[in-house]
């Protein structure tokens, strides 16, 4: 027998073993760990319910069982389903837009003016995204840039992953770096007591410094697979949507009048549905109805009977099934932890294990704290009103400065969103990319750890020089 043939291949758990699995591990968990609960009031300066950080106590434990365990899927399904929804939603309405030709015909421009020099396109975006999440905050926004960008990246001869480097780290930097969002650094400031957008010049440096290191990785390796297709993570994947944008003659596609109107109502849609997030604070729920009425409004248009306006949409969300099934699976871990009265504990927990580590090092260990918490609360502001209230006081008796508190949260908040499979939002853009968890942790874990060791210089140098103004 060769050595090739008994050479053992190593093959990354499916992500729903990988998620069953935290289920079970934090099922048992509520059997192990006593059951507590902080004391929690209503802040009168923000309006929020946050915790008294001196306030934990133990009580009557609440341990899951294995009905309990397995009801919290379905649970899960329910919480989660909105952004479950909002990912048909998009996938459906963009494949609607594909199929009547709009897409095709904007790549097929795009890619002749950058045949040449298409890797600009890569660090181009990457800023766009990153400003706008910067200043909103709103990951959400991910799942409808996918549906434009993925396609464009393969057009130019790059891949799906690619793609998705764009999107997500691009979001990712931006809303880390924070320079003004609402829902990590300008909540946390207030939870503080903080001036508003203090110490924005820090994050300035932080938002450059990692914008920079991104697009550098983001654009090596996609230069790396226009060079060789095969090397490509996704290349098997891609294939299939190669050949759909591939086959033609290569002559420029011509859209009739109806088609023509339909683009031109689609681009009015998708900038009405930005618009109305940003001015009026729509939610999942008007987005979702929104992409409802650009896929009938395109399909209509454009010409399509109604059966056949269905019959697409619907081909366009089973392609994201799988995906969207990750997502309710991934939001029965914190059902489960709700249920057995265990999230206050760890935050008890890891607040205690930050107070025991030599004062040079503290900030890291808050780091590394809120990048624990951040796997099971994905939610920005959720984990703010939970966590900055206990460690605020716990920075102030170890000489840490509040400015320093809210930098290692939005580190810990930001950064570790790209690799959990927690991270509804991050996930539902795989899903609709057709992008494997497992071959996405490829590409990302090395940029992670990078961002990591960025990460704790720019804290120990806050804590070095007092970051302020306290």
């Amino acid at each position: 027998m060769s050595e090739t043939n008994t050479k053992k291949t190593v093959k990354m758990p499916h992500i729903f073993a990988i998620l069953f699995c935290v289920l079970v591990l934090v099922t048992i968990l509520t059997h192990l760990m006593p059951a507590g609960e902080y004391t929690r009031f209503v802040d009168e300066a923000t309006g929020r319910t946050v915790i008294d950080p001196q306030s934990y106590t133990q009580v009557p434990g609440t341990p899951v069982g294995l009905l309990a365990m397995l009801t919290a899927i379905p649970e899960g399904f329910e919480q989660a389903a909105l952004i479950v929804i909002l990912t048909f939603c998009v996938a459906g309405t963009f494949n609607l837009i594909t199929s009547v030709g709009l897409i095709p015909a904007l790549l097929k421009s795009i890619s002749r003016k950058f045949a040449d020099k298409g890797i600009v396109v890569v660090p181009l975006l990457l800023i766009i995204i990153s400003v706008l999440d910067s200043f909103l905050g709103m990951p959400e926004l991910t799942i409808v840039y996918i549906p434009i960008i993925m396609p464009l990246m393969l057009g130019l001869g790059f891949d799906s992953i690619t793609a998705c480097g764009v999107v997500i780290c691009g979001s990712a930097v931006g809303f880390t770096a924070g320079l003004a969002n609402p829902y990590t650094v300008i909540l946390g400031q207030q939870l503080v007591g903080l001036p508003l957008y203090s110490g924005i010049a820090m994050r300035i440096a932080v938002y450059f410094v990692l914008l920079i290191i991104t697009c550098l990785y983001v654009m090596r390796y996609a230069i790396k697979v226009h060079k060789n297709p095969q090397a490509s993570l996704t290349y098997e994947q891609d294939l299939k949507k190669r050949e759909n944008i591939n086959a033609d003659d290569g002559q420029p596609i011509i859209l009739n009048f109806r088609q023509k109107l339909s683009g031109v109502f689609a681009v009015g849609m998708f900038i009405f549905i930005i618009a109305g997030t940003i001015a009026w604070g729509w939610g999942m729920a008007e987005m979702c109805g929104m992409f409802i009425a650009m896929g009938i409004g395109v399909g209509l248009i454009s010409g399509l009977d109604v059966n056949g306006l269905c019959s697409t949409f619907l081909d366009g969300c089973r392609g994201i099934i799988m995906g969207a099934l990750v997502l309710g699976l991934a939001r029965g871990i914190s059902v489960i932890m709700t249920e057995g009265n265990i999230l206050d504990t760890i935050v008890y927990y890891l607040s205690n294990m930050i107070g025991h580590l030599p004062d040079a090092v503290t900030i890291i260990g808050v780091l590394l704290a809120i990048t624990v918490l951040n796997f099971f609360i994905y939610s920005g502001s959720g984990k703010a009103v939970l966590i900055i209230p206990i460690i605020s006081p716990l920075a102030d008796t170890l000489g840490i400065s509040q400015q320093t508190v809210i930098l290692a949260y939005q580190f810990g908040d930001g950064l570790s969103n790209t690799i959990y499979p927690t991270h509804a939002s991050y996930m539902a853009t795989l899903a609709i990319a057709d992008v494997p968890w497992q071959k996405w942790m490829k590409f990302q874990v090395p940029l992670f750890l990078i961002w990591f060791i960025v990460a704790c210089i720019f804290l120990l140098t806050a804590q070095h020089i007092g970051y302020g103004p306290f």
